[in-house]
């Protein structure tokens, strides 16, 4: 066995209307097993999205 296993992600986004031309999308992840490794590091990441319409 050389430790290798499956990595699972979960991930949760919002939209909010700032204004009528602007989206904010805000999300977060959580990484199990990261790199498929078994004895691996689990790993919370954060994003933001900007979304414009003209």
């Amino acid at each position: 066995n050389d430790g290798r296993s499956e990595e699972y992600d979960a991930e949760i986004y919002y939209g909010i209307h700032a204004t009528n031309w602007l989206t904010i999308r805000p999300n977060v992840q959580y990484v199990r097993h990261v790199g498929a490794n078994k004895n691996g590091e689990n790993a919370w990441v954060g994003g933001l999205k900007f979304q414009t319409a003209f």
